[in-house]
């Protein structure tokens, strides 16, 4: 986080910011909702949780940004983070309780 506030300025630094704690927000709205749902959804938002903070942790005294098999890895999951909220706002997507 500090690379990215040196390298970038602090008005990227905060939109970064801002861009974790609103994935983040998402996430644990996700793993809320899908506890209802679906045991795998529920199961797979818990581990995309786990991730980001585990990418967050290294990301404090290393810019992971910069490399990029790690940043491909980190938008996988934001998408895959993005479409299951889609698929629990569904009521018919879900099949396996």
């Amino acid at each position: 986080m500090i690379q990215i506030a040196v390298e970038r300025g602090l008005l990227a630094w905060a939109a970064w910011v801002w861009f974790v704690i609103a994935y983040v927000v998402l996430l644990f709205r996700l793993i809320w909702r899908a506890r209802e749902r679906s045991r795998f959804a529920t199961g797979a938002a818990a581990g995309l949780l786990a991730s980001f903070v585990a990418y967050q942790t290294t990301a404090l005294v290393h810019y992971d940004l910069g490399i990029e098999p790690v940043a491909m890895i980190l938008f996988f999951y934001f998408g895959l983070a993005i479409a299951l909220d889609r698929i629990t706002k569904d009521p018919a997507a879900i099949d396996v309780p």
